[in-house]
């Protein structure tokens, strides 16, 4: 089935054959190797900046296949003591906010605003094998909108009316898990000692660039995301592919590209060239962007803030998760995990000091699916209220 032609179209499914940049015949003209194109002429050098990328892809590779060796004759270990975990006694921390990063710091010190955080996903050998991880992980995106900064609708848009909202939550979250674990969340709304969520009355669109895909990259996103729906209740609807280039700067609004409403979550499979924060060994960074509104309850006359996410962004390094596909044990678990993580992101997951968790920053090889901890947090964001006055407007 061929990708619609506009965003809107629900009946496209990514799950209906392979992604096209992984799967794609490749093929080249024997003529384009040399200069100028014209046979005889001296060959074409790579350039400098050609033969970095070659010798970091290369170094990556070496790296990984040295880690899958070690663990494969490892002998099996009990898992480490969690570092700062919470224990058993106390699931939930009062504080869900990880120390400040210099970064961090300096971005509050500029944009105060700001509040909703993406984060990067980190996959390391095991506890006992990190003086040579394969993967390092990078620092956090930041981002709020505000009513100010949204674009005017252009001609030939303003008919066009954001997601219909439900008067009911379109699913709810499971029963919590019989086990315990920590888990924290990126940020809390201002109106509630609860969590910044999305909507559960409303689906959360998707859009996915599929410019640098591994093979499979489609089920890897689909799969990541079912757990993730299983986990909180919340809807995710595709609808549609897109070219729009990733960025930790994206805008909310794009009337241009998707209309008067949110734009889509942009789900993008890209490379450090486009993406500098995919540079060296990260190989996923997430967000959401966060909206602020006045509203007021059916019981109370009284109007108070309250705070949602609206859209985000999943930015995946499509190159180094292939090669997990192609070097590691059970490849396309450990690619989906990665993936998974990234999503966890979205929906508002921080990071926790417990390797035994899926949203550990330093993920190890044998941790593809989330824990209890992790459950419980999720549970949580499922339990996000409707927000009825949440759009664009």
């Amino acid at each position: 089935m061929a990708p619609p032609d506009s965003p809107a179209d629900d009946q496209w499914d990514p799950t209906d054959g392979e992604s096209g940049s992984g799967n794609s015949p490749w093929w080249f003209d024997p003529a384009e190797l040399t200069a100028g194109g014209k046979y005889g002429a001296p060959p074409l050098e790579p350039s400098a900046e050609e033969r970095q990328r070659e010798a970091a892809r290369l170094e990556r590779q070496r790296a990984l296949h040295e880690r899958l060796t070690a663990e494969s004759i490892a002998p099996a270990q009990t898992a480490p003591v969690p570092r700062g975990g919470w224990g058993a006694a106390e699931i939930r921390p009062q504080r869900r906010s990880r120390p400040p990063s210099v970064l961090r710091l300096l971005l509050i010190a500029v944009i105060t605003a700001m509040v909703a955080t993406g984060l990067a996903v980190v996959l390391t050998p095991k506890l006992t094998e990190r003086a040579a991880p394969a993967w390092t992980g990078g620092d956090a995106m930041v981002d709020r909108v505000e009513p100010k900064d949204l674009p005017a609708d252009p001609a030939g848009k303003t008919n066009q009316k954001p997601v219909a909202e439900s008067e009911t939550p379109l699913g709810g979250p499971p029963a919590l898990p019989t086990g315990s674990g920590p888990y924290r969340f990126i940020a809390m709304r201002p109106d509630a000692d609860a969590p910044v969520t999305y909507d559960p009355c409303r689906p959360i669109r998707y859009v996915i660039n599929d410019a640098d895909a591994p093979p499979n990259g489609d089920r890897l996103i689909t799969d990541a995301l079912a757990e993730v729906s299983a986990a909180t209740g919340l809807v995710f609807k595709p609808v549609g592919r897109t070219d729009e280039s990733p960025g930790p700067n994206r805008e909310s609004v794009q009337p241009n590209r998707y209309g008067a409403d949110w734009a889509p979550v942009l789900i993008a499979w890209s490379n450090p060239d486009v993406v500098p924060g995919l540079a060296g060994a990260v190989a996923g960074q997430a967000g959401s962007t966060s909206y602020r509104v006045t509203r007021s309850t059916a019981d109370s006359e009284v109007s108070r803030q309250s705070t949602g996410y609206v859209t985000g962004i999943i930015m995946l390094d499509g190159s180094q998760i292939a090669e997990i596909i192609a070097e590691a044990p059970d490849g396309q678990s450990a690619a989906r995990s990665v993936v998974q993580h990234e999503a966890g992101h979205l929906v508002g997951l921080d990071h926790v000091d417990d390797p035994s968790q899926l949203m550990y920053p330093e993920s190890n090889i044998e941790t593809t699916h989330f824990g209890d901890g992790d459950l419980r947090g999720l549970h949580e964001l499922g339990l996000g209220p409707c927000i009825p006055e949440l759009t664009p407007s």
